[in-house]
């Protein structure tokens, strides 16, 4: 009998420190559940560069998602080693005077809208077309930016106003690289 009280002692015993523990596991598997289901959310404007190479030139388009919230302002500059020069042009590009290369786009791009063609020309030391080398690699590594372009009421016109960037401006700027290049 005396076996049987001490069995049921150390049974309750037992028992009772498995149950002082339980309180703490059932708190961490009750704080992390996992949750189905979902809803798109849109963290900002979304801009992709489409990039076309050829006979050592660059064609760069900058667009503007058709479900951003906003028009953007967008700059870019093309990076290509020592060995190489590099020419820009394009309707409506232009480089800034006090900046170190960047080419900015001269009007917001509206969502849905894109950029003209920033041209960037490879060339040589001295200005020529680059001789292509068997074996020879090169890269042109391209980087954009954007920031949100501010709205300044309308023209007489009922066209949308913005304010003009600023080198402030561009320190909140989303920047983007893409690399390419070679033969």
């Amino acid at each position: 009998m005396r076996k049987k009280i001490l069995l049921g002692i150390a049974a309750i015993l037992l028992t009772a420190v498995a149950a002082a523990g339980i309180g703490k596991a059932y708190a961490y598997f009750t704080t992390y559940v996992e949750a189905k289901g979902g809803k798109t959310i849109h963290l900002g404007d979304t801009t992709t560069m489409k990039e076309d190479y050829s006979d050592w030139k660059k064609e760069i388009t900058v667009s503007n998602s058709p479900d951003s919230a906003q028009a953007v302002w967008v700059r870019a500059q093309a990076f290509a080693g020592s060995e190489y020069g590099l020419a820009y042009g394009g309707e409506g590009w232009s480089e800034a005077a006090d900046e170190g290369g960047w080419y900015y786009f001269s009007a917001p791009v509206a969502p849905g809208g894109n950029t003209s063609v920033l041209s960037v020309t490879i060339t040589d030391k001295e200005g020529n077309p680059p001789t292509a080398e068997d074996g020879k690699n090169f890269n042109v590594v391209v980087v954009y930016e954007t920031i949100p372009a501010v709205q300044d009421g309308e023209d007489e016109d009922g066209n949308i106003r913005y304010v003009p960037y600023s080198a402030e401006d561009w320190s909140k700027a989303a920047t983007n690289t893409e690399t390419g290049g070679g033969e």
